[in-house]
């Protein structure tokens, strides 16, 4: 079935809202003309009822065509129609042979019309047995049975002392047949009606079922009231209108429950069945009033013995009540439970089926046990093909052993969750990342797995190495215009030196002291460009201990050309503050990040603070926006003496692309990158801020108490001069023939190359021992690795240097598979790379 739809119920029908207005002056016509009983009188009356019949075998007829109602359904209601039509027809028969003919006969006589009325009794009975069942939703047999039992002591009891026993002593005949074949038909039709309110579904909408089933259960009470006012020879005035009226009053009910069968959108929602059914109390009232009026007009002809009988009923029936009520009260809080739980249920479902999150349930191996909608969209195979498939086997080869380690943690405890990182396989093969959190639900018995929710954070992967890369280029603009400052001062002052060296070659002292300035200005500048490499690579994700001291002389030579000369920078260093365990790199960008945010915030200039502190305890006067892991802390402090910010920007300041900053600047992602690091460093953020009074950044890591790492020294070399033989591979002439004299002064016997081919060449005539190839990483032809993996493979002992001016992390395109060891960066000295010769060939 499909969903409920929103539509709103159509409105009445103007000759069905007809037929119903009409009910009120027809009612009244045939109860205060009853006396006169004319032709026209009982043409109106019979008139009346047939055409609600009709109506109702037309709609009846016409809901059985929806096709989007189920077959079983449908199929009832042809057989409820089809014993609506055998009571048009008996209907017919009546007004023609008895109202219009004036033909007389017998009560109860068996004529046409009785066969056509009592052949109506089982085709409805059946169509309300064929009714589609509402299963567990419905109400329990015992509550079925405990409606039935009230039923049959309240009606079944009477029934038979004051009108079947009565009448076998005073009818003969067919007419007895008659009349116990309508009490007992009545009174089957009724038990059935109870039976189908309280265990079938109400389709298409519980109001038409409703109407339909209390309409066909109100003719069945009034053939009854009828059968046992005539077998008990009742003599109540109006009996056969009355019993016309109640019979209009329920093909009313039909025919609109009807209507709104073949008409009301609001279906396909399986409903549970009634919860509770009035049949049975509303037959017992209307046979309480026919005993009262038995027992009036009878007072002095009832004995003894049938008084006893009556209280005996009454004492039997008053105990079926209560064990009735006890039945209804324990199926009513069984129904609402379970309403409650399908409630729920729905509910959960529809979070799951149109979640993009991958919902997956797998047992204590892995294995997949349940799987989502965006699961089977995300692996592009079907539910029952994913089932028991190792979820190892779509997860990235690097993430193998942060599954194996989540997996355990999941397992040895609980109702533990946990989250973590890792990629998987797509259905194009492209690997994504997931943040997967789990749950340990084994212990649960609706579950008896392990949940795992995993939600696709590849595109704020992507979104992170943009902000990254926009806060870098950002930086670096800013830096660009200081450093070539820097660089024209080191260059004036190198050709300055040279140039006064020239002029006096013969001063052995101005000539030593003018080679030392250019040697200064020459490693201030590898210095410069060795801190410009470090800030724009981006950091592996290894995490050292560090302090504040390895913090500052990381990002101190970088400030004064982000912040220029207006601004102060000033910097506060607790005695004996501690360490923490992050990334360099990453700590770095944070910090500069926090700069440039405090520099933008005063343009006229002003001062920033940088602290770093110890704290046991979390600070109380800021907003905190993502708590610390654990305590104690090392705090580092960020204030500035800016504009200050308001509630609404502190409320938007962690959100991807947002700044205050005007659209002429590029937005990066603002301070989420600030908050991933932070996060993944398990440290906190805190900021006080307020228009006019400046901001303060806090960043709490969590403490550690190693110190500091530093950066390892290289093993002790007494000496850096050799006698081996070198081949030098430089593609760049002034430097072969510097770093050839070089060499060659430390005492070794140098080849030299101006690129790969030329190397080749060399060594094709070269009959003599190697020991060592220093190489360019990049150079015209051939690199550097692949020249040196092909040596390797002729000469088992050849030892290999690298040199470039690249950083190592940007070689590894190049061939360059383990930069660490071999690689010497641009610029060095003499006694670097003499250093690394030994260290290589020690």
């Amino acid at each position: 079935m499909s969903t409920r739809s929103i539509a709103t119920s159509p409105p009445l029908p103007p000759w069905l809202a007809g037929l119903l207005l009409a009910f009120v002056p027809w009612a009244v016509c045939i109860w205060t003309g009853s006396a006169l009983r004319t032709r026209l009188l009982g043409v109106v009356e019979v008139g009346f009822l047939l055409v609600l019949l009709g109506f109702c075998v037309w709609n009846l007829w016409q809901a059985t065509r929806r096709i989007e109602l189920p077959m079983e359904f449908r199929g009832a209601l042809r057989w409820i129609a089809a014993g609506f039509m055998a009571m048009l027809l008996g209907a017919l028969y009546v007004l023609v042979h008895d109202v219009l003919l004036r033909s007389t006969r017998e009560v109860f006589s068996l004529g046409l019309a009785d066969l056509l009325f009592m052949g109506a009794y089982p085709l409805i009975i059946a169509g309300q047995l064929l009714l589609p069942r509402g299963g567990r939703r419905a109400a329990s047999p015992w509550r079925v049975a405990a409606d039935s039992a009230i039923f049959i002591c309240g009606v079944g009891v009477p029934l038979w002392v004051f009108a079947f026993r009565p009448a076998l002593s005073h009818l003969g005949g067919m007419a007895t047949f008659v009349s116990l074949a309508f009490a007992l038909l009545a009174f089957a039709g009724i038990v059935t009606t109870n039976f189908a309110l309280l265990r079938c579904v109400p389709l298409p909408s519980r109001r038409a079922f409703n109407l339909l089933i209390l309409g066909i259960a109100t003719s069945w009470v009034a053939d009854l009231v009828f059968t046992l006012a005539v077998t008990a020879r009742m003599q109540i005035p109006n009996s056969g209108h009355a019993a016309n009226l109640l019979n209009a009053m329920s093909l009313l009910m039909v025919l609109t429950g009807a209507w709104w069968i073949r008409r009301d959108s609001r279906t396909a929602r399986p409903l549970p069945p009634a919860a509770f059914s009035p049949i049975p109390m509303v037959t017992i009232l209307v046979m309480t009033v026919w005993l009262a009026g038995y027992l009036h007009l009878h007072v002095f002809q009832v004995s003894k013995e049938t008084l006893g009988n009556i209280l005996l009923g009454v004492i039997v029936l008053l105990f079926v009540l209560l064990l009735r009520e006890g039945l209804a009260a324990r199926e009513s809080l069984r129904q609402a439970t379970e309403a409650a739980r399908m409630a729920m249920k729905a509910r959960f479902e529809a979070l799951v089926e149109h979640s993009t999150d991958l919902i997956m349930i797998v047992d204590r191996t892995g294995r997949l046990m349940s799987a989502s909608p965006a699961v089977v969209r995300y692996f592009g195979a079907p539910e029952a093909a994913l089932q028991g498939i190792p979820l190892v086997g779509f997860i990235h080869p690097s993430d193998l052993e942060a599954w194996d380690h989540f997996l355990a943690e999941l397992l040895n405890r609980s109702e533990f969750r946990t989250t973590q990182q890792w990629r998987m396989r797509d259905l194009s093969g492209e690997w994504r990342a997931f943040d997967i959190s789990g749950s340990n639900l084994l212990e649960t018995p609706e579950v008896e797995g392990l949940v795992l929710n995993a939600r696709d954070i590849t595109d704020r992967h992507t979104l992170e190495e943009q902000q990254y890369k926009a806060v870098k280029m950002e930086a670096l603009g800013r830096l660009a215009g200081v450093i070539a400052h820097d660089f024209n001062n080191l260059l004036s002052a190198i050709l300055g030196n040279i140039e006064l060296a020239e002029m006096n070659p013969s001063d052995a002292r101005k000539l030593s002291d003018r080679l030392a300035r250019i040697r200064g200005a020459a490693t201030h500048g590898a210095n410069l460009t060795d801190r410009l490499a470090s800030f724009t690579r981006r950091g592996s994700s290894v995490q050292t201990t560090l302090g504040a001291k390895q913090i500052l002389e990381a990002v101190l030579p970088l400030a004064k050309g982000l912040l220029g000369e207006q601004i102060e920078l000033v910097v506060q260093e607790e005695p004996g503050a501690g360490c923490f365990r992050a990334n360099r790199d990453d700590i770095e960008q944070v910090l500069v990040s926090l700069l440039n945010n405090a520099r933008d915030a005063m343009p006229e200039g002003g001062r920033i603070t940088v602290a770093f502190r110890n704290a046991e305890t979390l600070d109380s006067d800021q907003t905190l926006y993502l708590a610390p892991a654990s305590a104690p802390y090392l705090l580092v402090e960020v204030t500035d003496t800016g504009a200050g910010m308001d509630e609404v920007v502190l409320s938007h300041l962690f959100e991807p692309f947002f700044t205050t900053k005007g659209s002429t600047k590029a937005t990066g992602l603002g301070l989420t990158g600030v908050y991933g690091i932070v996060k993944a460093c398990s440290g906190g953020i805190g900021i006080r801020s307020s228009p006019g009074e400046g901001t303060t950044m806090r960043l709490w890591f969590p403490r550690v108490v190693s110190t500091a790492e530093a950066s390892p020294r290289p093993p002790s070399i007494t000496s850096i001069h050799g006698s081996e033989t070198l081949l030098l591979v430089e593609d760049e002439a002034m430097l072969r023939d510097a770093l050839q004299e070089i060499l060659e002064s430390l005492g070794y016997t140098v080849h030299v190359a101006g690129d790969a081919q030329q190397a080749r060449t060399f060594l094709a005539d070269f009959q003599g021992k190697l020991d060592l190839l220093v190489t360019d990483v990049i150079m015209p032809g051939d690199s550097g690795p692949k020249l040196a993996a092909e040596l390797v493979k002729t000469r088992a002992d050849l030892r290999v240097i690298y040199i470039s001016g690249y950083t190592a992390d940007e070689l590894v395109s190049h061939g360059l598979a383990h930069p660490g060891a071999l690689l010497l960066e641009k610029p060095f000295t003499r006694e670097q790379i003499g250093r690394r010769i030994r260290e290589v060939l020690a």
